[in-house]
């Protein structure tokens, strides 16, 4: 019985392997290739803000992150999102927020992508209030389209007959007949990635290069409960000490120091556990080193220095942060 049931979950996941193995085929044969798209931002001199949007394969994604880091930019809050691009698409690029574009120094909004390029990209040049920082969202849509079929009329000609009966005969005959065509009919989000100018605070540097020699081959585990964080501090597990060190009254205002929304705090104000629910909302499951810049500079914010130290000094460590951290 036991070899039976082994042979049949054998079986499952062999079909299931060979479903997506077929599906990643037919991908590849109508041109479609995995990537990531990302937006990064770089403060200029003179205090204007720079915004990369790209489109990257997915094998190339973590190179081109990384040399744009090398070039004075900071990642978001979400470092990228996975999709399937066709080789030769057309998307369209806009921009939500409390901001405006410099359109005479800015690229056009709309991006071919190419799979043969190894760059991908669009520059954007933000102008923004000084007194309040560039909040808002980056949108990629594709062109959809929907295939329908048109009735048609087409024109068949005979050969010409000759003999007696050639002038009775019509060289010209019309038929009606339908043929399946494809037309654009709007446009659908592919992605949203959020943008924040407030990543860019002057007191918010963390003193650790993640792209340091010394950091790559570190081996910091993996927990088994929250797989795509790659950074201790951040896991929900760490974010929930740092969470009993807060009463709920100095939690919500972390919230809103965070960017969290009225809207969704309302949603779970009345819960029991509001403060693991809090950290929740905010983390995303794929969430990158700006996620801790925000964090400490919104803990400094509400006067809870020492856990934003610990939390600074986690990060450095490449550790969870841990209670007896606030000791040192």
């Amino acid at each position: 019985m036991i070899l039976y049931t082994q042979t049949k979950n054998f079986a499952v996941g062999l079909k299931n392997n060979f479903k997506k193995s077929a599906e990643s085929a037919t991908l590849a044969v109508l041109h479609y290739r995995p990537t990531e798209i990302f937006a990064c931002l770089k403060k200029e001199t003179n205090n204007k803000l720079t915004l990369i949007v790209e489109i990257a394969l997915k094998h190339y994604g973590k190179k081109r992150r990384k040399y744009w880091r090398q070039n004075g930019f900071r990642l978001q809050t979400i470092e990228y999102k996975d999709t399937i691009v066709k080789d030769g698409e057309k998307l369209k690029i806009s921009l939500e927020g409390n901001f405006q574009i410099d359109t005479i120094r800015s690229s056009k909004e709309h991006i071919i992508f190419n799979n043969n390029k190894k760059r991908n990209y669009r520059t954007f040049h933000i102008i923004s209030d000084q007194q309040e920082q560039p909040i808002g969202d980056v949108i990629i849509a594709r062109a959809s389209t929907q295939i329908v079929e048109q009735s048609v009329v087409e024109t068949l000609t005979n050969n010409p007959k000759h003999g007696c009966f050639h002038g009775f005969c019509n060289n010209v005959v019309k038929v009606a007949t339908t043929r399946k065509v494809a037309i654009e009919n709007g446009i659908v989000e592919l992605v949203r990635l959020p943008i924040d100018g407030q990543l860019f605070d002057d007191n918010q540097d963390v003193g650790v290069d993640i792209d340091d020699p010394q950091y790559e081959n570190q081996d910091v585990g993996v927990d088994i409960d929250d797989p795509q964080c790659t950074i201790p501090v951040l896991r929900k597990s760490s974010l929930f000490r740092l969470a009993k060190q807060l009463n709920e009254d100095e939690c919500y205002k972390l919230a809103v120091q965070l960017n969290i929304s009225e809207k969704k705090l309302s949603t779970i104000e009345s819960k029991l556990e509001f403060k693991t629910a809090m950290f929740k909302i905010w983390r995303p499951s794929r969430p990158n080193e700006t996620l801790v810049f925000n964090l400490v500079k919104a803990l400094k914010t509400i006067d809870k220095c020492n856990e934003a130290d610990a939390v600074q000094g986690a990060f450095a460590d490449n550790v969870e942060f841990k209670p007896e951290l606030l000791d040192r």
